[in-house]
């Protein structure tokens, strides 16, 4: 039976949300070692691939659904600010942005839905 994964692939158990490179391929499942701890074993269908982009997006939409917060992008040549649900003033304006279109609202609904590149 092949695996999914092979030694030096970098993975993500979607059980304990650890990050690590496979180190070990056994029956049933991988021998990681965690970027920020021992190592571990996780069962073949806890292994999921890891996407730096994708993982810091979900990760970014956990915390944007944590303290209902959305961005709107105003215009192309304008900051992105940042709302708290039902505010008016923005508690935060990020940098310069070339976004394509004027009032653009990304949620924790629809920020996956951008794309990632």
């Amino acid at each position: 039976m092949d695996k999914k994964f092979n030694v030096g692939n970098r993975v993500r158990s979607k059980f304990y949300g650890v990050v690590g490179t496979v180190i070990d391929v056994d029956t049933d499942g991988y021998i990681i070692n965690p970027d920020h701890a021992e190592e571990m074993w996780i069962a073949e269908e806890d292994a999921e691939a890891y996407d730096r982009k994708t993982d810091f997006l979900t990760r970014l939409s956990e915390l944007m659904r944590e303290f209902d917060v959305s961005f709107i992008a105003h215009k192309t040549d304008m900051p992105i600010s940042a709302y708290f649900k039902d505010d008016e003033i923005p508690f935060a304006r990020l940098g310069k942005e070339n976004n394509k279109g004027c009032g653009v609202i990304i949620t924790a609904d629809n920020i996956m839905d951008y794309d990632k590149e």
